[in-house]
């Protein structure tokens, strides 16, 4: 029998010195926080009681354990992580260390957790460090608020153009851990001449948009003036480029109230008249005496822009009414008559129709600067009485002579040259072209395109309105196209074989109006030209 007072020390085995006893086994301890690998001393046969415990052990904490199998050879690695805690009256979990220096481990302890596997991110070993690359988060906008009162949030914001000035434009980046090689280059400054350039391109691209658009307003305003009888004879498309297509320009001879008629006394006056006359209308309501004053053919088409001039004196065969000069039928029936008066006259189809406004034809040239005329004879005349009675005299001499908007269309209607009292409607006809040529020439010089881009909205807004025409804005600058590149082709003027005719007018044959025909279209008429009528 024991002695109660006598302290129960568990047995651990036979005792020290018994014969058979096999070498008790080596095992390694493991402490928190120390390396693996660490040989501990074999214990003595036999060991000390384990330390006091705050509780009672349990049953398993009396029965010594099985012996711990010998350990493999571990490699040098981290430290494992502690043991988890015990749970209260639960199994004690194999320690990995003792609780003091010196003290008889617990032979469960070498069931030990492996070590956790190194991760790829983890460095494996010497002092190299992982290429990695370190951005600064941008912050909040209104994280730098947040604790400031409300006047110095409002000074901040003043500050902060400043601030943007100084801060780099590149992030952060480790760059001591990157190659050289990996480095982002260094930033580079947009030259400021690009910005410039792209500014200059979207000024210029608006700046011809507003004369597109101010060009197509004016000639919708214009169109909507054409008399709507003419429509009715012409046929023409919006695609003059495509199909070519021919068109008559129609100049009056009307003019407003306070010009001199000392020439032309039965010309109406009145504004509705004048007004009429400019719409291409016919008389009626008491108005007459206006006929045409200019008679021009222009075909245009992709490549070709070609003109013929009828004098104004031609003799013709009106519709309805006695053979006389071609320029009457306008005032018997207005453009509508004087279409078709045209048409018989060559045997050709007109497709489009326009009736010079002479107020806007000033304009017009006026907004171009001036126009550059030929002027090959001396000229001396006077229009609307003279400057001394509210008109224009001039007195030109031979060679280019340039001519503001009313000069030059003083020139193109002079038909009495006191310098030489033999020219007749011939030579008015070749004034009347060399203005068109002198425009031509004033929109499509190279010289003169800085100018004219510099003038465009102007230019783009009065060009329409220097005639009244049945087309559309589209279609009229198509008919510029062609004239810009359809060549400098000769102006032809209905002139060869011309007689006198009944009454001061000119006779002209069958034979001379076919071939100015074939010179406007580039090839023979379909139909069989009229001509001067011998009846």
């Amino acid at each position: 029998m024991t002695d109660d007072n006598e302290p129960d020390t568990p047995q651990t085995g036979p005792d020290e010195g018994s014969e058979g006893d096999p070498e008790p086994p080596r095992y390694t301890i493991y402490r928190a926080g120390e390396e693996a690998g660490r040989e501990a001393a074999p214990p003595s046969k036999t060991t000390a009681a384990p330390p006091a415990r705050a509780t009672a052990p349990g049953p398993e904490a009396a029965s010594p354990g099985p012996p711990p199998a010998a350990p493999l050879p571990q490699p040098k690695l981290a430290p494992p992580p502690a043991p988890p805690a015990e749970a209260p009256g639960a199994a004690p979990t194999p320690s990995a260390a003792p609780a003091a220096a010196g003290a008889t481990p617990n032979p469960q302890s070498s069931k030990r957790q492996p070590p956790p596997e190194p991760t790829p991110s983890a460095p494996v070993g010497g002092d190299a460090k992982p290429a990695y690359s370190v951005y600064r988060s941008r912050r909040s906008p209104l994280s730098r608020f947040r604790d400031l009162p409300l006047g110095a949030a409002a000074e901040r914001v003043r500050e902060r153009p400043k601030r943007a000035q100084s801060r780099p434009a590149t992030p952060v980046r480790a760059a001591a851990s990157l190659p050289a090689t990996e480095l982002d280059p260094p930033s580079r400054a947009r030259p400021p001449w690009r910005r410039i350039l792209r500014w200059a391109l979207i000024a210029a691209f608006g700046w011809l948009a507003l004369s597109f658009v101010l060009f197509v307003i004016s000639a919708h305003l214009q169109q909507s003036k054409f008399d709507g009888g003419a429509n009715g004879l012409l046929g023409g498309g919006p695609l003059p480029l495509i199909n070519g297509q021919t068109i008559l320009v129609i100049g009056t001879d009307a003019r407003p109230a306070g010009t001199d008629l000392a020439e032309d006394s039965d010309i109406d006056t009145r504004p509705e008249c004048v007004d009429r006359a400019a719409k291409g209308t016919a008389p009626g309501d008491g108005c007459g005496g206006y006929r045409a004053d200019t008679l021009m053919l222009v075909h245009g088409s992709a490549g070709r822009f070609s003109k013929l001039s009828i004098p104004r004196d031609t003799y013709a065969a009106i519709p309805g009414q006695i053979n006389q000069k071609i320029n009457a039928a306008y005032a018997f029936g207005g453009a509508e008559l004087q279409i078709e008066t045209v048409e018989q006259f060559l045997g050709i189809d007109i497709n489009h129709a326009v009736i010079v406004d002479f107020e806007g034809f000033a304009n017009f040239i006026d907004a171009l600067g001036g126009v550059t005329v030929n002027n090959i004879t001396r000229l001396d005349s006077k229009i609307d009485g003279g400057s001394s009675q509210g008109g224009i005299t001039l007195k030109l001499e031979r060679g280019d002579v340039h001519l503001d908007g009313q000069r030059a269309l003083a020139y193109a209607r002079t038909r009495k040259n006191d310098a030489d009292p033999s020219e007749n409607d011939l030579d008015r006809a070749r004034r009347q072209q060399a203005v068109l040529n002198g425009i031509k020439d004033r929109l499509t010089s190279p010289s003169q395109l800085p100018i004219n881009f510099l003038r465009a909205p102007w230019i783009a807004w009065n060009a329409p309105k220097a005639m009244v025409s049945d087309m559309s804005g589209f279609t009229l600058l198509q008919l510029g196209i062609s004239s810009a590149t359809g060549g400098s082709s000769e102006t032809k003027i209905l002139s060869q074989g011309v007689t006198p005719g009944p009454g001061g007018s000119l006779f002209f044959g069958a034979e001379t109006c076919r071939k100015a025909v074939n010179h406007l279209l580039g090839t023979n008429p379909d139909g069989k030209p009229a001509c001067s009528p011998t009846g």
